[in-house]
Protein backbone atom coordinates (compact mmCIF):
# COMPACT_ATOMS: atom_id res chain seq x y z
CA UNK A 1 0.00 0.00 0.00
CA UNK A 2 1.09 3.74 -0.50
CA UNK A 3 3.43 4.34 1.98
CA UNK A 4 4.07 1.38 3.87
CA UNK A 5 7.18 -0.95 3.38
CA UNK A 6 9.91 -2.56 5.73
CA UNK A 7 10.10 -0.89 9.15
CA UNK A 8 6.29 0.25 8.97
CA UNK A 9 4.67 0.28 12.19
CA UNK A 10 0.74 -0.60 12.43
CA UNK A 11 -1.36 -0.14 15.55
CA UNK A 12 0.57 2.33 17.79
CA UNK A 13 3.72 0.49 16.70
CA UNK A 14 2.82 -2.61 18.09
CA UNK A 15 3.20 -4.49 14.41
CA UNK A 16 6.48 -3.56 12.44
CA UNK A 17 6.04 -4.24 8.63
CA UNK A 18 8.94 -6.46 7.18
CA UNK A 19 8.63 -8.00 4.02
CA UNK A 20 5.56 -8.25 1.52
CA UNK A 21 4.49 -11.65 0.65
CA UNK A 22 1.88 -11.04 -2.14
CA UNK A 23 0.19 -8.40 -3.82
CA UNK A 24 -2.77 -7.21 -5.75
CA UNK A 25 -4.70 -4.24 -6.81
CA UNK A 26 -6.55 -4.36 -3.96
CA UNK A 27 -4.36 -5.51 -1.15
CA UNK A 28 -1.24 -6.67 0.11
CA UNK A 29 0.01 -9.57 2.55
CA UNK A 30 3.11 -8.60 4.96
CA UNK A 31 5.25 -10.65 7.12
CA UNK A 32 5.14 -8.34 9.73
CA UNK A 33 6.24 -8.82 13.97
CA UNK A 34 4.29 -8.60 16.84
CA UNK A 35 6.32 -6.40 19.02
CA UNK A 36 4.51 -6.93 22.38
CA UNK A 37 3.95 -10.64 22.02
CA UNK A 38 7.01 -11.07 20.25
CA UNK A 39 6.02 -13.50 17.72
CA UNK A 40 5.96 -13.49 13.88
CA UNK A 41 2.17 -12.73 12.34
CA UNK A 42 1.10 -11.69 8.90
CA UNK A 43 -0.24 -8.50 8.06
CA UNK A 44 -3.16 -8.41 5.67
CA UNK A 45 -3.65 -4.55 4.28
CA UNK A 46 -5.91 -2.70 2.52
CA UNK A 47 -7.57 0.44 1.99
CA UNK A 48 -9.57 1.66 4.89
CA UNK A 49 -11.34 3.73 2.50
CA UNK A 50 -11.97 1.44 -0.18
CA UNK A 51 -15.84 0.95 -1.29
CA UNK A 52 -15.68 -3.25 0.42
CA UNK A 53 -13.33 -2.35 3.44
CA UNK A 54 -16.02 -1.73 5.79
CA UNK A 55 -17.48 -5.42 5.01
CA UNK A 56 -14.16 -7.22 4.89
CA UNK A 57 -13.97 -5.61 8.42
CA UNK A 58 -16.79 -6.70 9.67
CA UNK A 59 -16.32 -10.64 7.70
CA UNK A 60 -12.85 -10.56 9.65
CA UNK A 61 -13.98 -9.56 12.87
CA UNK A 62 -16.72 -12.51 12.88
CA UNK A 63 -13.73 -14.76 11.50
CA UNK A 64 -11.66 -14.19 14.36
CA UNK A 65 -14.54 -16.04 16.61
CA UNK A 66 -14.26 -19.17 15.02
CA UNK A 67 -12.19 -21.77 16.63
CA UNK A 68 -12.00 -25.11 13.76
CA UNK A 69 -8.31 -25.45 13.82
CA UNK A 70 -8.74 -26.07 10.05
CA UNK A 71 -9.62 -22.08 9.51
CA UNK A 72 -6.74 -19.82 9.29
CA UNK A 73 -6.89 -17.43 12.65
CA UNK A 74 -7.49 -14.25 12.96
CA UNK A 75 -5.55 -12.71 15.46
CA UNK A 76 -6.58 -9.06 15.54
CA UNK A 77 -8.07 -6.59 13.06
CA UNK A 78 -6.57 -2.82 12.80
CA UNK A 79 -8.06 0.51 11.43
CA UNK A 80 -5.43 3.05 11.47
CA UNK A 81 -5.69 6.28 9.24
CA UNK A 82 -6.74 5.29 5.66
CA UNK A 83 -5.21 1.89 6.49
CA UNK A 84 -7.23 -1.56 7.54
CA UNK A 85 -4.93 -4.75 8.68
CA UNK A 86 -6.67 -7.85 9.41
CA UNK A 87 -3.58 -9.37 11.46
CA UNK A 88 -3.29 -13.43 10.06
CA UNK A 89 -1.59 -16.70 12.11
CA UNK A 90 2.05 -17.14 10.11
CA UNK A 91 2.16 -20.35 8.01
CA UNK A 92 5.83 -20.38 7.17
CA UNK A 93 6.11 -23.58 6.65
CA UNK A 94 2.90 -24.46 4.70
CA UNK A 95 2.61 -24.85 0.75
CA UNK A 96 -0.89 -24.34 -1.22
CA UNK A 97 -2.45 -27.23 -2.40
CA UNK A 98 -1.65 -25.75 -5.33
CA UNK A 99 2.22 -26.15 -4.53
CA UNK A 100 2.01 -29.66 -3.46
CA UNK A 101 0.37 -30.58 -6.78
CA UNK A 102 3.06 -29.42 -8.40
CA UNK A 103 4.85 -31.93 -7.32
CA UNK A 104 2.02 -34.34 -9.23
CA UNK A 105 -1.04 -35.53 -8.83
CA UNK A 106 -2.24 -36.89 -5.39
CA UNK A 107 -3.27 -40.38 -5.35
CA UNK A 108 -7.21 -40.68 -4.65
CA UNK A 109 -7.36 -41.04 -0.41
CA UNK A 110 -4.97 -37.98 -0.12
CA UNK A 111 -7.18 -35.85 -2.61
CA UNK A 112 -10.33 -37.05 -0.64
CA UNK A 113 -8.81 -36.34 2.49
CA UNK A 114 -7.19 -32.89 2.31
CA UNK A 115 -10.49 -31.38 0.02
CA UNK A 116 -12.63 -33.07 2.70
CA UNK A 117 -10.49 -31.71 5.70
CA UNK A 118 -10.94 -28.01 3.80
CA UNK A 119 -15.00 -28.99 3.36
CA UNK A 120 -15.05 -29.44 7.33
CA UNK A 121 -13.64 -26.27 7.66
CA UNK A 122 -15.96 -24.21 5.60
CA UNK A 123 -18.78 -26.49 6.76
CA UNK A 124 -18.18 -25.27 10.34
CA UNK A 125 -17.91 -21.30 8.96
CA UNK A 126 -21.44 -22.14 7.26
CA UNK A 127 -22.44 -23.02 10.45
CA UNK A 128 -21.54 -19.41 11.44
CA UNK A 129 -23.45 -17.93 8.50
CA UNK A 130 -19.60 -17.35 6.83
CA UNK A 131 -18.47 -18.50 3.64
CA UNK A 132 -15.42 -18.29 1.96
CA UNK A 133 -16.61 -17.60 -1.93
CA UNK A 134 -13.29 -17.36 -3.84
CA UNK A 135 -12.19 -20.68 -2.46
CA UNK A 136 -9.65 -22.52 -4.95
CA UNK A 137 -6.51 -25.17 -4.57
CA UNK A 138 -4.45 -21.86 -3.57
CA UNK A 139 -6.32 -20.67 -0.38
CA UNK A 140 -6.38 -24.37 0.77
CA UNK A 141 -2.42 -24.56 2.70
CA UNK A 142 -0.90 -27.81 3.32
CA UNK A 143 1.14 -27.80 6.86
CA UNK A 144 4.21 -30.17 6.90
CA UNK A 145 2.76 -32.72 8.92
CA UNK A 146 -0.32 -32.86 6.07
CA UNK A 147 -2.80 -30.93 8.07
CA UNK A 148 -5.38 -28.62 6.29
CA UNK A 149 -5.67 -24.69 6.94
CA UNK A 150 -8.14 -22.63 4.87
CA UNK A 151 -7.31 -19.04 4.25
CA UNK A 152 -8.85 -15.99 3.44
CA UNK A 153 -12.43 -16.09 4.65
CA UNK A 154 -14.94 -14.15 2.81
CA UNK A 155 -12.90 -10.62 3.35
CA UNK A 156 -10.77 -11.34 0.10
CA UNK A 157 -13.73 -11.90 -1.91
CA UNK A 158 -15.12 -8.67 -0.29
CA UNK A 159 -11.97 -6.50 -1.48
CA UNK A 160 -12.67 -8.28 -5.10
CA UNK A 161 -16.05 -6.76 -5.33
CA UNK A 162 -18.15 -9.82 -4.84
CA UNK A 163 -21.19 -9.77 -2.93
CA UNK A 164 -20.79 -11.45 0.64
CA UNK A 165 -23.78 -10.86 1.66
CA UNK A 166 -26.27 -13.96 0.10
CA UNK A 167 -25.81 -17.46 2.07
CA UNK A 168 -27.21 -19.42 -0.52
CA UNK A 169 -25.13 -18.06 -3.76
CA UNK A 170 -21.91 -18.53 -0.76
CA UNK A 171 -22.90 -22.32 -0.42
CA UNK A 172 -22.69 -22.94 -4.11
CA UNK A 173 -19.68 -21.13 -4.86
CA UNK A 174 -18.12 -22.53 -1.21
CA UNK A 175 -18.98 -26.43 -2.65
CA UNK A 176 -17.96 -25.64 -6.24
CA UNK A 177 -14.59 -24.23 -5.26
CA UNK A 178 -14.08 -27.53 -2.93
CA UNK A 179 -15.15 -29.92 -6.03
CA UNK A 180 -13.14 -27.82 -8.25
CA UNK A 181 -9.88 -28.13 -5.81
CA UNK A 182 -10.63 -31.93 -5.90
CA UNK A 183 -10.47 -32.23 -9.39
CA UNK A 184 -7.38 -30.48 -9.48
CA UNK A 185 -5.81 -32.76 -6.67
CA UNK A 186 -6.41 -35.89 -8.36
CA UNK A 187 -5.65 -34.19 -12.34
CA UNK A 188 -3.42 -31.48 -11.83
CA UNK A 189 -5.31 -29.57 -13.75
CA UNK A 190 -7.38 -26.19 -12.98
CA UNK A 191 -11.60 -26.79 -14.11
CA UNK A 192 -12.32 -23.10 -13.56
CA UNK A 193 -11.11 -20.05 -15.25
CA UNK A 194 -12.58 -17.82 -12.40
CA UNK A 195 -10.79 -17.84 -9.82
CA UNK A 196 -6.96 -18.17 -11.67
CA UNK A 197 -4.46 -20.98 -10.27
CA UNK A 198 -1.60 -20.91 -11.33
CA UNK A 199 -2.23 -24.86 -13.24
CA UNK A 200 -2.65 -26.14 -16.53
CA UNK A 201 -6.42 -25.96 -17.81
CA UNK A 202 -8.25 -28.95 -17.62
CA UNK A 203 -9.15 -30.29 -21.45
CA UNK A 204 -12.14 -30.20 -22.75
CA UNK A 205 -13.99 -32.36 -25.64
CA UNK A 206 -17.22 -30.22 -27.05
CA UNK A 207 -16.91 -27.31 -24.11
CA UNK A 208 -17.44 -30.61 -21.59
CA UNK A 209 -14.67 -31.19 -18.99
CA UNK A 210 -12.88 -34.03 -19.55
CA UNK A 211 -12.95 -36.31 -16.37
CA UNK A 212 -10.02 -36.55 -14.41
CA UNK A 213 -10.51 -40.65 -14.54
CA UNK A 214 -9.33 -39.82 -18.27
CA UNK A 215 -6.05 -37.95 -17.71
CA UNK A 216 -4.78 -40.17 -14.60
CA UNK A 217 -5.14 -43.96 -13.90
CA UNK A 218 -6.38 -45.91 -10.49
CA UNK A 219 -8.41 -42.72 -9.73
CA UNK A 220 -11.44 -43.87 -7.51
CA UNK A 221 -14.85 -43.91 -9.44
CA UNK A 222 -16.69 -42.57 -6.91
CA UNK A 223 -14.43 -39.27 -7.17
CA UNK A 224 -14.72 -38.99 -10.69
CA UNK A 225 -18.18 -39.14 -10.76
CA UNK A 226 -18.28 -36.21 -7.89
CA UNK A 227 -16.19 -34.03 -10.38
CA UNK A 228 -18.18 -34.62 -13.28
CA UNK A 229 -21.53 -33.84 -11.05
CA UNK A 230 -20.37 -30.59 -9.77
CA UNK A 231 -18.67 -28.85 -12.49
CA UNK A 232 -20.56 -29.93 -15.49
CA UNK A 233 -24.37 -29.06 -15.98
CA UNK A 234 -26.44 -32.59 -16.57
CA UNK A 235 -23.21 -34.52 -14.87
CA UNK A 236 -25.81 -35.63 -11.96
CA UNK A 237 -26.81 -34.06 -8.56
CA UNK A 238 -24.20 -32.30 -6.78
CA UNK A 239 -23.65 -31.25 -3.38
CA UNK A 240 -24.75 -27.61 -3.03
CA UNK A 241 -23.06 -26.56 0.35
CA UNK A 242 -19.42 -27.21 2.41
CA UNK A 243 -21.21 -29.92 4.73
CA UNK A 244 -22.68 -31.62 1.34
CA UNK A 245 -19.54 -32.25 0.36
CA UNK A 246 -18.23 -33.65 3.40
CA UNK A 247 -21.21 -35.92 3.08
CA UNK A 248 -19.72 -36.60 -0.46
CA UNK A 249 -16.31 -37.48 0.31
CA UNK A 250 -16.56 -39.25 4.21
CA UNK A 251 -14.97 -41.43 5.66
CA UNK A 252 -11.47 -40.61 4.88
CA UNK A 253 -8.04 -41.05 6.49
CA UNK A 254 -7.37 -39.36 9.62
CA UNK A 255 -3.44 -38.72 8.80
CA UNK A 256 -1.62 -38.51 5.32
CA UNK A 257 -1.57 -41.50 3.33
CA UNK A 258 1.16 -40.65 1.22
CA UNK A 259 4.62 -38.59 2.08
CA UNK A 260 3.84 -35.05 0.84
CA UNK A 261 7.59 -34.57 0.73
CA UNK A 262 8.40 -37.13 -1.87
CA UNK A 263 8.36 -35.96 -5.52
CA UNK A 264 5.49 -37.60 -7.87
CA UNK A 265 4.64 -39.14 -11.23
CA UNK A 266 3.67 -36.05 -13.68
CA UNK A 267 4.97 -33.25 -11.90
CA UNK A 268 5.26 -30.22 -13.43
CA UNK A 269 8.53 -28.78 -13.61
CA UNK A 270 8.29 -25.43 -10.90
CA UNK A 271 9.76 -27.37 -8.45
CA UNK A 272 9.25 -26.42 -4.83
CA UNK A 273 7.67 -22.88 -4.06
CA UNK A 274 8.21 -20.55 -1.13
CA UNK A 275 5.36 -19.20 0.76
CA UNK A 276 3.95 -16.68 -1.62
CA UNK A 277 6.09 -17.43 -4.08
CA UNK A 278 3.48 -17.23 -6.55
CA UNK A 279 2.01 -14.40 -8.61
CA UNK A 280 -0.98 -13.18 -7.23
CA UNK A 281 -5.00 -14.70 -8.93
CA UNK A 282 -6.78 -12.75 -11.54
CA UNK A 283 -10.28 -12.94 -12.40
CA UNK A 284 -10.37 -14.36 -15.58
CA UNK A 285 -12.95 -12.77 -17.92
CA UNK A 286 -16.16 -14.03 -17.76
CA UNK A 287 -17.37 -16.76 -20.07
CA UNK A 288 -13.98 -17.04 -21.03
CA UNK A 289 -13.53 -21.07 -22.60
CA UNK A 290 -10.57 -22.86 -20.35
CA UNK A 291 -8.81 -24.81 -23.19
CA UNK A 292 -5.84 -26.65 -23.06
CA UNK A 293 -4.29 -29.78 -25.17
CA UNK A 294 -4.61 -33.13 -23.56
CA UNK A 295 -0.43 -33.97 -22.31
CA UNK A 296 0.95 -37.40 -22.31
CA UNK A 297 1.25 -38.20 -18.55
CA UNK A 298 2.50 -40.78 -16.51
CA UNK A 299 0.13 -43.18 -14.94
CA UNK A 300 0.05 -43.21 -11.38
CA UNK A 301 -1.49 -46.40 -8.82
CA UNK A 302 -3.20 -45.02 -6.17
CA UNK A 303 -1.71 -47.04 -3.43
CA UNK A 304 -4.29 -49.56 -1.25
CA UNK A 305 -5.38 -47.94 1.89
CA UNK A 306 -8.26 -48.70 3.66
CA UNK A 307 -11.02 -46.34 4.47
CA UNK A 308 -11.67 -46.10 7.88
CA UNK A 309 -15.26 -46.49 9.23
CA UNK A 310 -15.19 -42.64 10.16
CA UNK A 311 -13.44 -40.35 9.26
CA UNK A 312 -11.73 -38.92 12.10
CA UNK A 313 -12.38 -35.22 11.96
CA UNK A 314 -15.08 -32.95 13.77
CA UNK A 315 -17.97 -31.09 11.63
CA UNK A 316 -17.49 -28.15 14.59
CA UNK A 317 -21.88 -28.42 15.18
CA UNK A 318 -22.73 -28.08 11.49
CA UNK A 319 -25.39 -29.64 10.23
CA UNK A 320 -24.09 -32.24 7.39
CA UNK A 321 -26.83 -33.67 5.13
CA UNK A 322 -27.09 -34.25 1.59
CA UNK A 323 -26.98 -36.73 -1.41
CA UNK A 324 -24.41 -39.70 -0.61
CA UNK A 325 -22.42 -40.99 -2.90
CA UNK A 326 -22.32 -44.77 -2.68
CA UNK A 327 -18.47 -45.75 -2.28
CA UNK A 328 -17.52 -48.46 -5.26
CA UNK A 329 -14.34 -50.03 -6.40
CA UNK A 330 -13.47 -48.38 -9.96
CA UNK A 331 -12.52 -50.51 -12.54
CA UNK A 332 -9.62 -48.94 -13.02
CA UNK A 333 -8.27 -49.78 -9.43
CA UNK A 334 -9.54 -53.66 -10.16
CA UNK A 335 -7.18 -53.23 -13.56
CA UNK A 336 -4.42 -51.34 -11.47
CA UNK A 337 -4.32 -53.93 -8.67
CA UNK A 338 -4.46 -56.97 -11.20
CA UNK A 339 -1.37 -55.21 -13.14
CA UNK A 340 0.66 -52.88 -10.66
CA UNK A 341 2.81 -49.79 -13.04
CA UNK A 342 6.34 -50.16 -12.33
CA UNK A 343 7.67 -46.39 -11.34
CA UNK A 344 9.67 -44.23 -14.23
CA UNK A 345 13.13 -44.88 -13.01
CA UNK A 346 14.11 -41.54 -10.79
CA UNK A 347 10.15 -40.78 -10.08
CA UNK A 348 10.34 -41.05 -6.60
CA UNK A 349 13.58 -38.75 -6.59
CA UNK A 350 13.42 -36.77 -2.09
CA UNK A 351 12.32 -33.53 -2.76
CA UNK A 352 13.96 -30.40 -1.23
CA UNK A 353 12.00 -28.63 0.32
CA UNK A 354 12.26 -24.46 0.45
CA UNK A 355 11.45 -22.37 1.96
CA UNK A 356 12.98 -20.87 2.36
CA UNK A 357 16.40 -20.49 0.09
CA UNK A 358 17.93 -22.28 -3.21
CA UNK A 359 21.14 -23.86 -2.95
CA UNK A 360 23.70 -20.90 -4.01
CA UNK A 361 25.64 -23.66 -6.01
CA UNK A 362 22.42 -24.32 -7.94
CA UNK A 363 21.59 -20.39 -8.59
CA UNK A 364 25.39 -20.31 -9.57
CA UNK A 365 24.98 -23.54 -11.97
CA UNK A 366 21.55 -22.08 -13.49
CA UNK A 367 23.58 -18.83 -14.70
CA UNK A 368 26.35 -20.34 -16.05
CA UNK A 369 28.76 -19.01 -13.85
CA UNK A 370 30.49 -20.92 -11.52
CA UNK A 371 30.46 -23.70 -9.48
CA UNK A 372 31.47 -23.94 -5.54
CA UNK A 373 32.27 -27.44 -4.50
CA UNK A 374 30.19 -26.82 -1.26
CA UNK A 375 26.62 -25.95 -1.45
CA UNK A 376 26.75 -25.27 2.66
CA UNK A 377 29.55 -23.07 2.96
CA UNK A 378 31.90 -23.44 6.46
CA UNK A 379 30.82 -27.34 6.20
CA UNK A 380 33.96 -28.56 7.37
CA UNK A 381 35.58 -31.83 6.05
CA UNK A 382 32.11 -32.65 4.69
CA UNK A 383 30.82 -32.56 1.32
CA UNK A 384 34.88 -31.09 0.49
CA UNK A 385 36.29 -34.47 -0.85
CA UNK A 386 36.74 -33.06 -4.21
CA UNK A 387 39.02 -30.35 -2.66
CA UNK A 388 40.81 -32.91 -0.72
CA UNK A 389 41.77 -35.18 -3.64
CA UNK A 390 42.65 -31.77 -4.88
CA UNK A 391 44.88 -30.59 -1.29
CA UNK A 392 46.70 -34.25 -1.94
CA UNK A 393 47.74 -34.06 -5.62
CA UNK A 394 49.11 -30.21 -5.04
CA UNK A 395 51.02 -31.46 -1.81
CA UNK A 396 52.56 -34.80 -4.14
CA UNK A 397 53.68 -32.34 -6.76
CA UNK A 398 54.70 -29.99 -4.18
CA UNK A 399 57.12 -32.70 -2.47
CA UNK A 400 58.70 -33.82 -5.63
CA UNK A 401 59.78 -30.64 -7.09
CA UNK A 402 61.25 -30.29 -3.21
CA UNK A 403 62.96 -33.50 -3.93
CA UNK A 404 64.16 -32.70 -7.25
CA UNK A 405 65.52 -29.27 -6.42
CA UNK A 406 67.47 -30.03 -3.21
CA UNK A 407 69.14 -33.32 -5.98
CA UNK A 408 69.90 -30.68 -8.20
CA UNK A 409 67.47 -31.26 -11.02
CA UNK A 410 66.85 -28.82 -13.44
CA UNK A 411 63.61 -26.76 -12.52
CA UNK A 412 60.09 -27.95 -13.85
CA UNK A 413 57.43 -25.83 -15.32
CA UNK A 414 53.67 -27.06 -14.96
CA UNK A 415 54.09 -27.58 -18.97
CA UNK A 416 56.84 -29.93 -18.18
CA UNK A 417 54.66 -31.91 -16.15
CA UNK A 418 51.71 -32.02 -18.53
CA UNK A 419 49.26 -29.45 -16.49
CA UNK A 420 46.97 -27.04 -17.93
CA UNK A 421 46.68 -23.66 -16.96
CA UNK A 422 43.15 -22.77 -15.46
CA UNK A 423 40.99 -21.36 -17.76
CA UNK A 424 39.02 -18.95 -14.84
CA UNK A 425 39.76 -15.93 -15.36
CA UNK A 426 41.02 -14.75 -11.61
CA UNK A 427 42.02 -10.91 -10.17
CA UNK A 428 45.28 -9.77 -10.83
CA UNK A 429 48.44 -10.12 -8.54
CA UNK A 430 48.72 -7.12 -6.49
CA UNK A 431 51.57 -5.08 -6.42
CA UNK A 432 53.40 -5.88 -3.46
CA UNK A 433 53.12 -4.21 0.09
CA UNK A 434 56.00 -1.64 1.01
CA UNK A 435 58.05 -2.41 4.28
CA UNK A 436 55.97 -1.77 7.11
CA UNK A 437 52.22 -1.11 5.36
CA UNK A 438 50.69 -3.11 7.25
CA UNK A 439 50.07 -6.09 5.51
CA UNK A 440 52.87 -7.97 7.53
CA UNK A 441 51.37 -11.78 7.08
CA UNK A 442 54.69 -13.54 5.94
CA UNK A 443 58.05 -13.24 5.06
CA UNK A 444 60.75 -14.33 2.75
CA UNK A 445 62.45 -17.60 3.53
CA UNK A 446 65.80 -16.87 2.81
CA UNK A 447 66.07 -12.65 2.66
CA UNK A 448 63.70 -12.21 5.81
CA UNK A 449 61.71 -9.78 3.75
CA UNK A 450 57.65 -9.63 3.10
CA UNK A 451 56.32 -11.93 0.32
CA UNK A 452 54.72 -10.16 -2.53
CA UNK A 453 50.80 -10.33 -2.06
CA UNK A 454 49.11 -13.12 -4.17
CA UNK A 455 45.32 -12.57 -5.31
CA UNK A 456 43.27 -15.69 -4.02
CA UNK A 457 41.05 -16.78 -6.88
CA UNK A 458 36.71 -16.50 -4.75
CA UNK A 459 34.84 -19.57 -6.13
CA UNK A 460 31.31 -18.83 -4.68
CA UNK A 461 29.42 -16.32 -3.05
CA UNK A 462 25.88 -16.18 -0.87
CA UNK A 463 24.16 -13.77 1.06
CA UNK A 464 24.51 -13.60 4.45
CA UNK A 465 21.39 -12.94 6.73
CA UNK A 466 21.43 -13.66 10.42
CA UNK A 467 17.82 -13.41 11.31
CA UNK A 468 17.48 -16.10 8.84
CA UNK A 469 19.54 -18.79 9.95
CA UNK A 470 22.90 -17.41 8.33
CA UNK A 471 23.97 -17.96 4.81
CA UNK A 472 21.04 -17.64 2.02
CA UNK A 473 20.94 -17.83 -1.43
CA UNK A 474 21.81 -14.63 -3.84
CA UNK A 475 21.79 -14.14 -7.11
CA UNK A 476 23.84 -11.12 -7.52
CA UNK A 477 26.83 -12.45 -5.65
CA UNK A 478 28.74 -13.10 -8.60
CA UNK A 479 28.42 -10.05 -9.50
CA UNK A 480 31.24 -8.64 -6.19
CA UNK A 481 34.11 -10.81 -7.70
CA UNK A 482 33.47 -10.78 -11.52
CA UNK A 483 36.72 -7.90 -11.73
CA UNK A 484 34.00 -5.39 -13.45
CA UNK A 485 33.48 -2.06 -11.02
CA UNK A 486 30.31 -1.45 -13.35
CA UNK A 487 28.63 -4.64 -11.66
CA UNK A 488 27.73 -4.42 -8.23
CA UNK A 489 26.39 -7.17 -5.17
CA UNK A 490 23.30 -6.28 -3.28
CA UNK A 491 21.43 -7.62 -0.19
CA UNK A 492 18.03 -9.54 -1.43
CA UNK A 493 15.96 -7.23 0.98
CA UNK A 494 15.65 -3.18 1.00
CA UNK A 495 14.40 -1.66 3.95
CA UNK A 496 12.84 1.97 4.95
CA UNK A 497 16.13 3.28 6.96
CA UNK A 498 20.03 2.46 6.82
CA UNK A 499 19.54 0.92 10.25
CA UNK A 500 17.34 -1.83 8.81
CA UNK A 501 14.03 0.23 9.31
CA UNK A 502 14.52 -0.49 13.24
CA UNK A 503 13.54 -4.08 13.03
CA UNK A 504 16.47 -4.80 15.86
CA UNK A 505 18.58 -6.67 12.73
CA UNK A 506 22.46 -6.27 13.44
CA UNK A 507 23.58 -6.96 9.77
CA UNK A 508 23.36 -8.21 6.70
CA UNK A 509 26.49 -9.57 4.12
CA UNK A 510 28.32 -11.66 1.78
CA UNK A 511 30.09 -14.33 1.71
CA UNK A 512 32.92 -15.68 -0.51
CA UNK A 513 34.20 -19.06 -0.84
CA UNK A 514 38.06 -19.00 -1.64
CA UNK A 515 37.74 -22.91 -2.30
CA UNK A 516 40.11 -24.20 0.72
CA UNK A 517 41.65 -22.81 4.06
CA UNK A 518 44.27 -19.87 3.01
CA UNK A 519 45.90 -17.63 5.07
CA UNK A 520 44.28 -14.16 4.01
CA UNK A 521 46.89 -10.58 4.40
CA UNK A 522 44.58 -8.24 2.76
CA UNK A 523 40.96 -7.60 1.71
CA UNK A 524 40.13 -4.93 -0.56
CA UNK A 525 36.25 -4.19 -0.57
CA UNK A 526 34.90 -1.32 -3.18
CA UNK A 527 31.44 0.35 -2.05
CA UNK A 528 29.35 2.18 -4.24
CA UNK A 529 27.80 3.56 -1.54
CA UNK A 530 28.97 5.01 2.01
CA UNK A 531 27.85 2.11 4.47
CA UNK A 532 29.22 0.66 7.72
CA UNK A 533 31.23 -3.06 7.18
CA UNK A 534 33.41 -5.03 8.89
CA UNK A 535 35.41 -7.75 7.23
CA UNK A 536 35.93 -11.40 8.54
CA UNK A 537 37.88 -14.42 7.62
CA UNK A 538 35.99 -17.68 8.91
CA UNK A 539 35.58 -21.34 9.02
CA UNK A 540 32.06 -21.16 9.02
CA UNK A 541 29.16 -19.26 7.34
CA UNK A 542 28.81 -16.95 10.49
CA UNK A 543 30.62 -14.25 11.98
CA UNK A 544 30.47 -15.63 15.58
CA UNK A 545 33.95 -17.13 15.91
CA UNK A 546 34.92 -15.40 13.01
CA UNK A 547 38.13 -13.63 12.85
CA UNK A 548 37.11 -9.53 12.18
CA UNK A 549 40.37 -7.75 9.51
CA UNK A 550 38.98 -4.58 10.31
CA UNK A 551 35.90 -2.20 10.19
CA UNK A 552 35.23 1.41 8.46
CA UNK A 553 32.17 3.85 9.24
CA UNK A 554 30.30 5.29 5.91
CA UNK A 555 32.81 4.08 4.03
CA UNK A 556 33.15 4.18 0.09
CA UNK A 557 35.18 3.98 -3.15
CA UNK A 558 38.01 0.98 -2.28
CA UNK A 559 38.88 0.42 1.30
CA UNK A 560 42.04 -1.93 2.51
CA UNK A 561 41.75 -3.96 4.90
CA UNK A 562 44.94 -5.21 6.22
CA UNK A 563 45.33 -8.23 8.23
CA UNK A 564 47.61 -7.27 11.18
CA UNK A 565 49.28 -11.43 10.63
CA UNK A 566 48.07 -13.76 8.25
CA UNK A 567 44.26 -15.16 8.70
CA UNK A 568 43.66 -18.86 7.55
CA UNK A 569 40.08 -19.59 6.51
CA UNK A 570 38.37 -20.41 3.62
CA UNK A 571 35.41 -18.20 3.80
CA UNK A 572 35.65 -14.09 3.72
CA UNK A 573 32.46 -12.35 4.99
CA UNK A 574 31.86 -8.23 4.13
CA UNK A 575 29.37 -7.74 7.16
CA UNK A 576 27.18 -4.25 6.70
CA UNK A 577 25.65 -3.19 9.75
CA UNK A 578 24.91 0.24 8.71
CA UNK A 579 22.82 0.34 4.83
CA UNK A 580 23.38 2.35 1.78
CA UNK A 581 20.72 4.52 -0.37
CA UNK A 582 20.24 2.79 -3.51
CA UNK A 583 18.49 4.72 -6.52
CA UNK A 584 14.86 3.99 -5.34
CA UNK A 585 15.54 5.60 -2.21
CA UNK A 586 15.57 2.30 -0.07
CA UNK A 587 18.00 1.09 1.48
CA UNK A 588 20.33 -1.67 1.45
CA UNK A 589 23.34 -3.33 1.59
CA UNK A 590 25.93 -3.11 -2.04
CA UNK A 591 29.29 -4.29 -2.93
CA UNK A 592 30.95 -3.59 -6.46
CA UNK A 593 33.81 -5.59 -5.97
CA UNK A 594 35.69 -7.80 -3.57
CA UNK A 595 39.45 -8.94 -3.81
CA UNK A 596 41.24 -11.62 -1.27
CA UNK A 597 44.99 -11.58 -1.60
CA UNK A 598 47.54 -13.59 0.69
Amino acid sequence: MSGLGPGSLLADQRYAVRERLSTTAAWERWDAHDTTLDRSVVAFTFAATAPAAAAAIDVARRAAGLEDPRLLRILDVVVQDDLAAIIEEPLPDARSLTQVIHDGPLPSEEARRIVGEAATALASAEARGLHHHLLSSDTIRVLPDGGVKVRGLSYEAALAGIDIDDGEEGNRRDAHGLIASLYAALAARWPLTSPAVDLDAAPRVADRIVAPGEIEAGIDAELDDLCLAGLTDGGGPAPQTPAQVVTALRPWSPTPVIDLAVVRPGAQSLGAVAEDDLPPATQAPEGAAATAALPVVTPVVAPAVARPETSGVESSGAAVSGTAYPTRQSPREVAAAAEPAADPPGAWEAYLDDLQETPISEVLAERGEYYSPSTQFGAGSEGRQERKLALIIVGALVGLLAILGYCGAPRLSPSDLGLVAPSRTVMATAKPTSAGAGATGGTGAASGTEAPLAAVAIIGGAGYEPQNGGQVANKTAPRAYDGDLTTLWQSNKWYATEKFGGLGIPGTGLILDLGQNTPVRQVKVTLPVPQDITVYVAGNATVDGATAIGSKVAASGEVVFDAPTAIDGDLVIVYVTKLGPDTTGRFRAMVSEVQVLR
